[in-house]
């Protein structure tokens, strides 16, 4: 613990906290590993950690916190106690997943001083191996009508040898379709530009996206037979903004995103002595998720809104909510929904402890000003 006397003298004299972190973006491959540089110094001999906070930040979650000793850590990622002491905060990441793409906050606080900075982390896939059949593929989804033109090229050349995938009806009435362009890599393809070319009628102008194959493994290093670099391009991202079928929109998004999740509000049934509970959940993609809900540890079956589509970012938002009985409510009991989605390695959890009901829950209600709907299924 610091003494009144000694923290009062640190403030006094200050620690002139500086922070250094490596140029952005970090690019890294799928499945490799990857160390985001993050290191600081302080104008003492040496670093007490009485004084030391570090942590680390990703779309505002905290991936990792060191105070005095490790405190918050995820599954794939590091922080060394002994490199924290010699002023590398680094953070290592193993099997680089896309859903590791984004931007990191470095924060570092050294009482009374605290500095943030961000290190932009890039994930791609496409190392290829010499030598070893490597498919090309570029996929396009969510589009309506079905008529569309999906070639590779190379170096502006169409490639008549890449083979068009069969058409696929989406459960929304869209469709999905894909062009896989096969070859066995060379050396000479390095610095190539390999390009998947999209039109439709839905587009001003056709779109055409680039993959420049920067990194080919010597041959036999990667013991698959078939190495399958998928490419894919949710052409859909431009699409959606502009084609609906039969009055219903859908979304599509470049990669998966993380949901954001509201606390939990509570709401008084105007005329019934129930009370509903409800989350809003946002930004997240793709549409598929599951929010479980309980009270005092009972499973609780909640109703879903139907999903809205982003238009901005391709991403969903829906509101879930439970009715409870004002009669089951008791104080100290405790609400809690749990979010699951593919984009997060744990569940999203927000809890909610009720207070005594008849002194802070359900003061008298006045008329609402206003007037609401939403659909529930």
């Amino acid at each position: 613990k610091v003494s009144i006397l000694s923290l009062f003298f640190f403030l006094l004299l200050g620690a002139a906290l500086n922070v250094n972190i490596e140029p952005s973006p970090v690019i890294s491959d799928l499945g490799s590993d990857v160390l985001l540089h993050c290191s600081f110094t302080v104008d003492t001999p040496s670093i007490d950690f009485s004084f030391l906070i570090v942590k680390w930040f990703l779309k505002g979650v905290v991936l990792m916190e060191f105070n005095d000793k490790i405190t918050v850590s995820r599954p794939r990622m590091k922080m060394s106690d002994t490199e924290i002491s010699k002023g590398n905060a680094s953070l290592s990441i193993s099997d680089i997943r896309i859903v590791d793409e984004g931007d990191y906050i470095c924060s570092i606080l050294y009482t009374p001083e605290k500095i943030e900075k961000t290190v932009s982390l890039a994930v791609k896939g496409n190392v290829i191996s010499e030598s070893k059949e490597t498919d090309l593929v570029c996929s396009a989804s969510g589009y309506h009508p079905t008529e569309i033109t999906v070639q590779w090229l190379r170096n502006g050349q169409v490639l008549n040898d890449a083979k068009l995938s069969s058409l696929q009806r989406n459960p929304d009435n869209t469709s999905s379709i894909s062009s896989t362009y096969t070859f066995t890599p060379t050396n000479q393809d390095k610095d190539k530009a390999y390009s998947c070319h999209v039109n439709h009628t839905a587009l001003r102008k056709p779109i055409e996206e680039d993959i420049l194959l920067k990194k080919i493994l010597a041959g036999g290093s990667i013991g698959s037979t078939l190495i399958t670099t998928f490419i894919t391009w949710l052409i859909c991202k431009l699409l959606f903004k502009l084609v609906t079928f039969i009055g219903h929109s859908f979304c599509c998004c470049s990669r998966t995103s993380r949901p954001e999740v509201s606390d939990i509000k509570e709401i008084p049934v105007s005329g019934e002595d129930e009370v509903k509970f409800t989350v809003d959940v946002s930004k997240f993609y793709p549409k598929e998720i599951q929010i479980h809900w309980s009270h005092n540890g009972k499973h609780l079956e909640g109703k879903t809104s139907e999903q809205h589509c982003n238009v901005n970012d391709g991403t969903y938002s829906v509101t879930n909510q439970i009715v409870i009985p004002e009669r089951e409510l008791k104080e100290k009991y405790q609400i809690k929904v749990t979010i699951k989605h593919e984009s997060m390695e744990e569940p999203a959890v927000k809890e909610k402890t009720l207070q005594d009901p008849e002194t802070t829950r359900f003061p008298t209600a006045q008329p609402a000003t206003n007037i609401t709907t939403q659909t529930f299924y």
